[in-house]
Formats: C-alpha cells, structure tokens, sequence
C-alpha cells in the first residue's frame, strides 16, 4: 500500500515570540512530516503556530502553541480561536497543567509531546572539542558556555555572579558566551566588571546548529538561567545533553521536563517575588565548582537517552497527533481515510456533527486561576511555572496572595508580567489599586465596567470571570 497523502501547512505569521526556537521547531515538524507522509499542493492538516479561527469545513488544526501559551493573559484573550483546532501539542507538563487549570473544556484535546533535537548533529565529539578549545585559547581552563545572548529576560547577570562564586573556588574558570555585539551587550560588560569577572569572559557571535555542537564540546558546562517563566521547552538543554555536556539551569516551566540525563544537570529554583522573578543561582556554585574539578573524561550518552531526545522520537509522537487531529476534525464532508507509517495501518472515519463552535461565548468554559476566580493569576504561575521549593520568606516572599497595587509599584511588575503593564488606561489602574484586597465576583461586576475588567484579564492580572449582569461602571 502507498503512503496516505497529506499536505502540511505551517502557519506562524501571527507570532511574535521567539523568532528563532519558532523557526527550529516549525523545521522539526516539516521534517518529521515529509518523514512519514507525501505532501500534496492543498492542505489536508494546518500545523498552526498563529491562534486563528479555521473556517467551518477547514483541514484539521493542529496548533503548536509555543511559550505564549502559558501567559494566562494570552491564553485566556484567545480561547475562543484555541478550542476551534482539532487539537493542541503542548512540550511540557507544565504547560498541561495550565490548560487544565484555565479551563473546563477539553474537547480539543491536549497532547504532550517533548520536542526532539538532531541527535547526529548534537553528540559527543572530542576531535572538536581539542580543536575549539585551542581557537579559544583556553587551554586546560575550565570552560563554563552561555548560549542565551544578553536579553534581560535570559539573565546573563545572574550568570555573571555565579562566574565570580566559582572563581573563588577555580581561580583559572572561564565563561564563553554567544551574544550579538548589540545595545543589550554593554549593560552585561559593566555586570562582569563589577563582578570582577570581566577578563574572564571569550564574547562570541551567534553560531549555525554545526558550530554549535563544537563550541558543546570544547565546554565543560552549560549554563542556562533564564527568568523566562514561559518557558515550555528547553532545545538548549536538549542539545547540550545529546551531546552530554552538563547543564546548570533554572527550574521554569518545561526546563524540568526536558531533563533526560539526571545525573548530568542541575536545577536551580526558580519563583516568583514581589520585586519580578528569582533564580537561586546561589545553590549552583558548589555543584558547579565539583564538576569542573573533575578532569575532563571522553563523553558518552546512552543511546536510551539519544533516542528519548532525538528527532525519531519526537517525529513518532507527532505522528500520533496528526491522527488524533484528524479523528477529532468533525467535518461532514470527509470520507474515511487510511493512514499507513511505520508498518501499521489506521482507519480513521469522522462523524457528521460540526465540533468548532469558535462564536460561542466561551465565559462559561473558563475558570480563575485558583478557587477564588478573581483571584490575581501569579498563583497559577508559582504552581505550575516555578519551582516546587519552598519559597523563600520576607518582604520578597513568593507572591502566594494578590498584590498590592500601590502608586508606582505597578511599574515594578513590569518585568514579571508583561510590558503591556506601562500601557494599562487610568481607570485600569485605579481598579488595580482596588482589586488589592481579594473582591468577590458580584462586588467586582458592579464596580468594574466590562471594558476595565476585559483590559485586565487580557493582561494577565485577573482571572476569567463571567459577563457582567449590570451596567454599573463606577470604577
């Protein structure tokens, strides 16, 4: 029997995160596809990373929702476009569990499916890493790699500190990083000088995925501490491991699922602090100085490992969810097809009954964050985002209650939440300062008009609750 025909459209006009991981991981679906399926000229399956609303008798909707989703902001803004795909990958169990706190319907289907990386790319390769280490002059020095340039959000200087505490142990460490020489980089220079660490560090331009497992190679550890809490995969860490370079990172979001050598990576803790985000990067140092004290021993990776990483894998699973897409797609006009891959075969018949409703009022399908449904969403980002720590205590606590909204101290959110922050209307603001003390949904209904309750659940800062019974619009 010939292989089924299935045409593939990959659509991520629309989004706007992560350019280049979007472009890694669209190049990972096309390929794992063409693996297991011809393509034809009209698309039977639209692998969507844009939310959009497909048309009643559109192809199935897979849709790859990427870090975006797990901004309670975001997700909840589009929920309606969301539940009319066929079905939805999410990379991480985090990223589940922010579905299914989100929302009571989950008819589209939630499949968790960890991304692959090139195993025959990114492997073990000690001809290169002699060679790289000599064309960065490091010699024998312990060598700490950064792959994460200098944005904010990826913590460079968080990084920089825990240089400085290991040189205090290994005099001789060194930390390459891959940064375009931009605005972001000088910021970064004044860091490493007040942390004394500034000669230490080899500046490097970003590299292709070849080069990449070279510079892998010639490391001795990865280090990975971003504050992203949206983080719902970790390529980085996936890479380093296939090549079975030790990772130090922090414990957002996916990062703890993307782990599959244990024994080679450690997690900091990560939450979420009235001041923005914390990573412990403190605990890293002494497992830090006790692995780059160990002399350097040819790498190898078990090949269980490779193959839990690796594209076969990652192609295998996504297999499964084009079948479950299109056995969900309840489009009339389709007659029973038969997948054949990998040497099985598949009959998939769709029923007559129209599923995508993306019209309806979806309030009644949504949930707050927690019990109490108005409750400010950070509670949702610390259960299934950060760390399962304990928090710290003090003024700078983990946000376990709403917060208080106190003149400026709303700019002071901005780099936890959104910078859409600085944007919000006045009247946003003065219900912000109001909603400091937990309201319950009938108080809140009355004093917040549909427009100030609507600019506040886009940005995150409340949760879903249903529409408003009274045209009262005091606040």
């Amino acid at each position: 029997m010939t292989r089924p025909v299935l045409s593939l459209r990959l659509d991520d006009a629309d989004l706007r995160v992560e350019r280049d991981s979007v472009r890694r991981v669209n190049t990972q679906i096309r390929r794992a596809l063409e693996a297991r399926f011809d393509l034809a000229p009209e698309p039977d399956l639209v692998v969507a990373g844009a939310l959009q609303v497909p048309e009643p008798d559109a192809p199935p909707h897979l849709f790859v929702p990427h870090g975006a989703v797990a901004d309670p902001g975001h997700w909840l803004r589009h929920f309606s476009r969301l539940r009319s795909c066929d079905a939805v990958i999410a990379t991480s169990d985090s990223c589940v569990a922010i579905h299914h706190a989100l929302t009571e319907d989950d008819r589209y289907g939630v499949i968790r499916i960890p991304l692959g990386v090139d195993t025959e790319r990114f492997r073990p390769d000690e001809a290169a890493r002699a060679r790289t280490r000599t064309a960065l002059g490091v010699g024998d020095a312990p060598l700490l790699l950064w792959t994460a340039g200098c944005a904010p959000e990826k913590n460079l200087a968080n990084a920089l500190q825990l240089l400085e505490g290991i040189a205090r142990a290994l005099p001789g460490v060194r930390m390459a990083i891959l940064a375009d020489d931009d605005a972001r980089r000088p910021p970064m220079l004044d860091v490493a000088r007040a942390s004394g660490v500034a000669e230490r560090l080899i500046w490097h331009s970003p590299v292709d995925p070849e080069a990449l497992n070279d510079l892998y190679a010639a490391a001795d550890a990865l280090v990975h501490l971003t504050l992203m809490w949206k983080e719902n995969f970790g390529l980085t860490l996936a890479e380093a491991q296939a090549a079975g370079l030790p990772v130090f990172a922090s414990a957002w979001g996916g990062l703890p699922s993307t782990v599959c050598a244990p024994e080679r990576v450690v997690l900091a803790d990560t939450w979420v602090v009235r001041e923005g985000r914390r990573v412990q990067w403190q605990a890293l140092v002494p497992p830090c100085v006790a692995r780059l004290s160990q002399p350097h021993t040819p790498r190898i990776v078990p090949e269980e490992i490779r193959a839990r990483l690796g594209l076969g894998r990652f192609a295998h699973d996504l297999e499964r969810a084009v079948e479950a897409a299109l056995a969900r797609s309840k489009t009339a006009s389709r007659e029973p097809i038969t997948l054949s891959a990998a040497g099985r075969e598949t009959v998939l018949r769709f029923a007559s009954e129209a599923a995508r409703h993306p019209g309806r009022d979806t309030a009644e399908l949504c949930r707050g964050a927690n019990a109490r449904t108005l409750e400010h969403p950070q509670a949702l980002i610390h259960a299934h985002m950060a760390s399962r720590a304990e928090p710290p205590t003090g003024s700078h606590a983990s946000l376990q209650e709403p917060l208080g909204f106190e003149g400026e101290a709303i700019r002071g959110l901005t780099p936890a939440w959104t910078p859409d922050l600085d944007a919000l209307s006045e009247p946003s603001r003065r219900a912000l300062r109001w909603l400091r003390e937990p309201r319950g949904r009938d108080e809140v209904e009355a004093q917040l008009s549909r427009e100030t309750r609507s600019a506040l659940q886009e940005a995150g800062l409340m949760g879903w609750g249903p529409a408003p019974s009274t045209s009262n619009q005091n606040v």
